[in-house]
């Protein structure tokens, strides 16, 4: 059976849910008087059905709740991302400690070693003044090769004993940098 369209209050009662619902969008409402029934025909396809009291509180919430997750993962990332600066803060601390430490070990093991050089250059420097010195007394080629052999052999001697403090010096200054690497190695795991 279909609805009597011409009865009186049909006609307002469509035109306001027609004006609500579907604005006239579509081009199978049309807006002559005389076509009422194929308005009311078209108006279920293109009206929404409507929504349940709790579908749409459901659906509200959900809105309402996305925020507060989006919320609680955000702080959750800022925390996680401060406790790695942290860590990575105090790691990137100790490593610079660590590299305070090896170098001033191997600072201390260089400024040996130049002290130690620059102690045998003035030594041989002297050394070899000293030797002129007596070269210009000499007053025979004998004598003069007898100055020679003697400051060569004591020259030989004194630069064989100065190569093994400089390996010496060498040596310690390497173990106590060896020595301060591991330990920073061992601290750090």
């Amino acid at each position: 059976m279909q609805p009597n369209v011409h009865a009186p209050g049909w006609s307002v009662a469509v035109t306001v849910w027609r004006s609500t619902c579907c604005r006239a969008s579509s081009p199978q409402i049309s807006e002559k008087p005389d076509d009422r029934a194929g308005q009311l025909a078209g108006l279920y396809k293109l009206c929404p059905k409507r929504m349940s009291a709790m579908t749409a509180r459901a659906q509200s919430q959900a809105t309402k709740a996305t925020p507060q997750v989006l919320h609680d993962l955000a702080e959750k990332s800022v925390a996680q991302a401060k406790e790695n600066f942290e860590k990575m803060n105090a790691a990137a601390g100790e490593a610079t400690s660590q590299m305070k430490d090896t170098y001033s070990v191997t600072f201390k093991g260089v400024q040996d070693y130049r002290t130690k050089v620059l102690e045998f250059t003035h030594a041989n420097i002297n050394a070899a003044f000293e030797h002129a010195r007596k070269l210009s007394s000499v007053r025979s080629p004998a004598e003069f090769f007898s100055l020679s052999n003697d400051h060569l052999r004591q020259q030989f001697e004194i630069l064989f004993r100065q190569a093994q403090e400089l390996a010496a010096i060498a040596q310690k200054m390497t173990a106590a940098t060896t020595e301060s690497v591991k330990a920073g190695v061992q601290k750090a795991t």
